[in-house]
């Protein structure tokens, strides 16, 4: 087992992240709102991406088990000289999970439209009515 016991939070983390953007993504095609944010050619590619982020996710979740029942890590790198372990900096880890976790939740929470696209919110500019207009005097010429 590792020295730090924790190791398999890492991975739910970032299974959590993997998950959580591809069900955003099919979140995103079951409204068709997916077009407010990529060109329609995109659609396939983007579809595809969200099966790869959740099978990836799914396979984190596996690592994360693997971790807590205290097995080394499938890749059998450990005789090569490297680790896979997280920084033990807590203000790294926040850092490089935020980046993720940010954007993830104000795209679940922020609603799925564009300024000024609402029909029932004018934002168009009130013009005076004409009577209210001062109408400009020239000089003119003597």
């Amino acid at each position: 087992m590792s020295a730090r016991p924790f190791l398999w939070v890492h991975a739910v983390i970032k299974a959590g992240i993997l998950l959580g953007f591809a069900g955003y993504i099919s979140f995103l095609v079951k409204s068709d709102a997916l077009l407010l944010y990529i060109a329609p050619g995109m659609t396939p590619f983007v579809k595809l991406a969200a099966i790869a982020l959740a099978v990836v996710g799914v396979y984190q979740l596996y690592e994360a088990f693997r971790q807590y029942r205290g097995e080394p890590p499938s890749c059998d790198c450990e005789d090569e000289g490297h680790s896979h372990e997280p920084s033990r900096s807590v203000f790294k880890n926040l850092l490089f999970y935020g980046l993720f976790a940010v954007p993830l939740v104000l795209g679940f929470l922020l609603p799925d439209a564009s300024p000024g696209t609402d029909p029932h919110h004018e934002h168009a500019v009130q013009q005076p009515r004409q009577s209210e207009t001062v109408p400009h005097s020239h000089p003119t010429k003597p």
